[in-house]
């Protein structure tokens, strides 16, 4: 069915002021009609335009990285992407939170589950930092047994600077190096109230 639009538009090419042939006119005034008539494409759902945003920003972040000499992420596996994605998730930046989920999803890799927090689980020795504080620090023995010791980070720093190949200690007599650290848990309060009732 014709409609009214493309009639109208038809016409205004016959009518128009510039003087045409008959085969102009007509070829012409059809594809005016026919352009008239096409529906008109729906708008863009305000979704897909927000990716469509979204996705520039993520590409223009990872053009930045590159500069800056980042790559390899196609290789890594899960886990290792899933640490830096929740680090980044503590930094804010939804953008690079986005660009790590999507280099899971091109990776056909899933997000490793979270760890235990922080004071509930043995970390590398390597890892202590530099922060001054009480820390548990462990490892295997000769004999194959878990040693575990608190000290202080200077003191073990102090330790670790006396020999190269890392030192040892005896639990008791018995010969282990320190490979593992693990944050104190938090002090009790009830202790210290205690105490407070009675001075």
């Amino acid at each position: 069915m014709i409609t009214d639009k493309a009639v109208r538009a038809f016409k205004d090419v016959f009518h128009g002021e510039r003087p045409m042939s008959y085969d102009e006119i007509i070829r012409t005034g059809l594809a005016a009609a026919l352009q008239a008539h096409s529906p008109a494409e729906p708008a863009q759902h305000a979704d897909d335009t927000a990716v469509d945003n979204f996705a520039r920003t993520m590409k223009a972040k990872l053009a930045q990285k590159r500069k800056e000499g980042r790559s390899g992420w196609q290789s890594m596996n899960a886990d290792d992407l899933t640490v830096i994605l929740r680090q980044h998730v503590e930094k804010g930046d939804p953008v690079d939170v986005a660009n790590l989920c999507m280099m899971l999803s091109e990776n056909g890799q899933r997000i490793a589950p979270a760890e235990p927090a922080q004071g509930e689980q043995w970390q590398s020795i390597e890892l202590v930092g530099d922060k001054e504080r009480l820390i548990i620090i462990g490892s295997y023995n000769t004999k194959g047994l878990w040693c575990a010791e608190v000290w202080h980070t200077q003191y073990l720093r102090d330790q670790q600077a006396k020999s190269a190949d890392g030192f040892f200690m005896n639990a008791p007599h018995l010969e282990w190096v320190p490979t593992h650290f693990m944050e104190l848990p938090t002090a009790p309060t009830t202790g210290q109230a205690n105490e407070a009732d009675t001075q």
